[in-house]
């Protein structure tokens, strides 16, 4: 029961569930998710350590990047097809979408330059 009332709390955050709905789509640096959100580099990681202690993603090292994505979580499995249904008509999301598209489809080398200023 803990594991679920943790990942409920992690969830509670608006730039959280952000967050979450963003790397359904795909890896994302912390750096696209810092200029996707608009937010602080000290802040997203704020954010992301949060979901890490839930259960709810991990990060991997690339040289001096950081990457992150979904956890395999049996309760984040349940969960993810409503969070979609309900952030759906959300228009911040359909612009998080747009801008995380971009970032997927580009050369790795392109995508945290690709949003700088975008925010």
């Amino acid at each position: 029961m803990r594991d679920l009332t943790e990942i409920f709390k992690a969830l509670s955050d608006p730039n959280r569930l952000r967050v979450v709905r963003m790397l359904m789509e795909g890896e994302l640096c912390v750096c696209e998710l810092e200029n996707i959100l608009g937010t602080s580099q000290s802040n997203i990681s704020h954010q992301l350590r949060i979901l890490r202690g839930a259960g709810l993603v991990k990060d991997r090292r690339e040289g001096k990047w950081v990457f992150y994505s979904l956890e395999d979580n049996p309760y984040l499995q349940v969960l993810s097809p409503a969070i979609r249904d309900w952030m759906e008509g959300e228009e911040v999301t359909r612009e998080d979408l747009k801008k995380v598209g971009r970032c997927l489809n580009s050369t790795e080398m392109e995508r945290c330059k690709l949003l700088e200023g975008e925010s």
